[in-house]
């Protein structure tokens, strides 16, 4: 049984792990004033950096719209036997809606065949999840059973990251303005995360770089971990650093750095950089 691996642009493994397991990726929008860009095809998350920081522009991000998913639905099962979609959070886009919607649209014979599965994560934490599936389907064809395991990661799945502003996340809508006020007192750095439900919160503050890097220790030295991925936007100087102090402080096997895709880029905004993990 043939199974198609889809996931969204919000999902932040690198170009050569996508092709590596032939992972289909469909583009959120971004839109600044009346131009709309398809998400990695028209514009790159370098371009949309170096706007944000020298031109102070703030990019508009807008979800798949259902007709998108219905095509690739049915593109896909003219080639595999099944489709199984892994989105971003619907506690940060409405993209996974979109393709619940575009399922209702199939005949019921092509619908049974569409598996959807809401991530509650977002990045490198959903990428995480997407490359799990992708191994599992290389010896699993039993979709009910990668469903539940993937179920199962999900709980496992933690994401931490720090922003320069907060101004790019409290625009986008994904933080209120509360939290973004407390986060973004005078000379702190603030420490996000993505919750169960999905949503983007506040976790702490902490003076600077070098305690966002111990906090982060903390988290992963909780147990050992097969592999930390770290993602950054366009911090790669201090995700490096992190990579480094890592391997030092950690018992972790492997870690990977990802820059972010230009949807993610575009609500962290510009020097953001974060860590994702699973639990063993």
């Amino acid at each position: 049984m043939s199974i198609k691996l889809i996931t969204d642009s919000a999902c932040g493994l690198p170009d050569d792990m996508l092709e590596k397991y032939n992972i289909e990726v469909l583009p959120f929008y971004v839109s600044h004033d009346d131009n709309q860009y398809k998400d990695g095809i028209d514009i790159n998350i370098e371009k949309i950096l170096k706007d944000m920081k020298e031109k102070n522009y703030f990019y508009k991000t807008s979800q798949i719209d259902p007709d998108t998913f219905k095509k690739a639905f049915e593109k896909n099962l003219k080639k595999h036997d099944q489709c199984l979609y892994i989105g971003l959070s619907t506690g940060i886009s409405g993209a996974y809606n979109s393709a619940v919607i575009a399922k209702k649209q199939l005949d019921k014979e092509k619908a049974n065949k569409i598996h959807l599965i809401d991530s509650k994560t977002a990045s490198i934490g959903q990428g995480l999840i997407v490359r799990k599936a992708a191994k599992l389907l290389n010896k699993e064809k039993n979709i009910k059973k990668i469903k539940e395991k993937l179920q199962e990661l999900k709980e496992k799945t933690h994401v931490y990251f720090t922003v320069d502003d907060l101004k790019y996340l409290y625009n986008g809508g994904r933080l209120n303005k509360v939290q973004s006020i407390i986060g973004g007192i005078l000379n702190t750095k603030p420490l996000l995360t993505v919750d169960s439900n999905g949503d983007i919160i506040f976790h702490s503050k902490h003076r600077g770089h070098v305690r966002i890097k111990k906090k982060m220790k903390e988290f992963i030295n909780k147990e050992p971990r097969e592999m930390v991925n770290i993602f950054y936007a366009g911090e790669r100087k201090k995700a490096n650093e992190i990579k480094k102090y890592i391997k030092e402080n950690t018992v972790t096997n492997k870690v990977l750095l990802s820059p972010v895709r230009v949807v993610v880029g575009a609500h962290i905004g510009p020097n953001s950089y974060g860590i994702a993990y699973m639990d063993s």
